[in-house]
């Protein structure tokens, strides 16, 4: 199995904090005004972590717990490459200037249709340039690919040693030419 290596992808990670809006007052403003207040607080006191105020404040089930970190709903993996994020946060992400930075309140449509509409801030935790693969930066990743393929080559082998160890036999019924 070959994986491509020459160029490892731009990746991200990132951490949100989600406040729902209110189906029946359908309140946008005060949903804005509650982030933007988060986040002022957290960009003028520096001893405010973004996770705690996650953990007390995000309204998102699936990220609160964890400080609000951001998963790829693929790998499970906090570094996201670009073209998996979803493209409300490929656009919030493609603003920042740098890491740490924290966006400005957007809307947020939860997959979830039960959720309704929700708005979040988003901070880029971490962000890794599309770059060539070396053992110096990217030893994890390359670490994680070479068990994978290992991995596939050993349970190819259980499988042939399977095949050639049990026997399988088909029996089809014959059906009657007279018989319909």
């Amino acid at each position: 199995m070959y994986y491509p290596l020459d160029n490892l992808c731009f990746k991200i990670k990132t951490s949100h904090i989600l406040i729902r809006i209110d189906a029946q007052q359908l309140d946008d403003e005060a949903a804005i005004n509650e982030l933007n207040a988060i986040r002022d607080s957290l960009l003028s006191n520096e001893d405010l972590s973004f996770s705690a105020m996650a953990i007390r404040n995000s309204e998102d089930p699936s990220t609160s717990s964890s400080g609000g970190k951001i998963v790829d709903s693929q790998t499970g993996e906090r570094l996201i490459p670009l073209t998996r994020l979803d493209p409300s946060l490929y656009r919030i992400v493609l603003l920042m200037d740098e890491v740490g930075s924290i966006s400005e309140p957007k809307p947020f449509n939860p997959n979830n249709a039960n959720s309704g509409k929700a708005y979040r801030i988003v901070r880029l935790d971490k962000q890794i340039p599309e770059h060539i693969a070396s053992f110096e930066t990217d030893f994890q990743r390359l670490k994680s690919i070479s068990l994978q393929q290992k991995q596939t080559v050993e349970f190819q082998k259980w499988l042939d040693g399977l095949r050639n160890e049990i026997y399988i036999e088909y029996r089809i019924p014959k059906m009657n030419a007279g018989v319909s």
